[in-house]
Parts: C-alpha cells; structure tokens; sequence
C-alpha cells in the first residue's frame, strides 16, 4: 500500500545525498524538508528540483510529472528552478539540467504519456534516459540504498 509520508521521507534522503554530492565546503544550500512547489534546494543561489527514480534502471526511462488530471500544472510544468536533476536509484549517474533545456528534451523525446503518481492523480511522460545528452550527467555511486 503507498505511503506518502514514506514517500516523501524517502525523497528528502536522496535530496540530502545530492546536495552533499553537489555542493563543497563554504557553499550556501538552504533545503526545504518538505513541500516547497518552486523548488526542493538552492545552493550558492542556483535553484534545483529534483526527482528521485527507482525504476529507470529497469525501464530506461525517466518520469517527467507535467500535470495533475485536472490539468493543474506540476512537477516540471510547475517548477520555478533554474535546474531539474534526476536521480535513477542503481545507475551510478545522475542528471542535472538546466530547466529549459530539461523541458526541450521532454516535449521532443517522450516516447508515452502516461498516468501515474500518488493514486494516478498526475499525467506524465517517459523519456529514455539515453535521451539526455552525457554532458548533463555526472557519475554518482553512493552507498547501495535498496
């Protein structure tokens, strides 16, 4: 049964790790554990909503929220970031984005729109990962976390 409160407990770790990952010494992160629909964390001033994937491993693919089913605006539709990072739990690579340029490559190579979400409440599309070019991703090999 799906757990919100898990959920986002588990969403909140992975924005952690990536910070720790991303930032150094000195830098200014502000974080906001918990709901913020402009964006997840800032550091040194340069906004990032992220978004953390257990499946992309198997299916190759990347789920890009756009939309509530009443056509409300959403995840990357919604976001007010300068840059959209995505996370594929066991890929040993991340991504980080800037936004426009996410919102390019999501409007020109999703392959499906689908429903999804908490209780399927949102629309989303599927982009393969093998979508983004390498310059956007970075190696990133934590701890094993599954």
């Amino acid at each position: 049964m799906y757990n919100f409160k898990k959920d986002l407990e588990f969403g909140i770790e992975m924005e952690l790790r990536m910070i720790d990952h991303l930032s150094k010494e000195g830098d200014i992160v502000e974080h906001w554990r918990g709901y913020n629909p402009d964006f997840d964390y800032s550091i040194n001033g340069k906004t990032y909503e992220q978004k953390s994937d257990r499946q992309t491993r198997y299916t190759g693919n990347m789920c890009i929220e756009i939309c509530k089913v009443s056509g409300e605006p959403t995840g990357i539709t919604r976001t007010k970031a300068d840059f959209w990072v995505y996370y594929p739990l066991g890929m040993k690579q991340v991504a980080v984005v800037p936004i426009e340029e996410m919102k390019r490559i999501t409007r020109e190579k999703y392959i499906k729109k689908i429903i999804c979400g908490d209780f399927g409440g949102v629309h989303c599309l599927l982009v393969p990962w093998s979508a983004l070019p390498d310059e956007y991703k970075i190696d990133y090999d934590p701890p094993c976390l599954l």
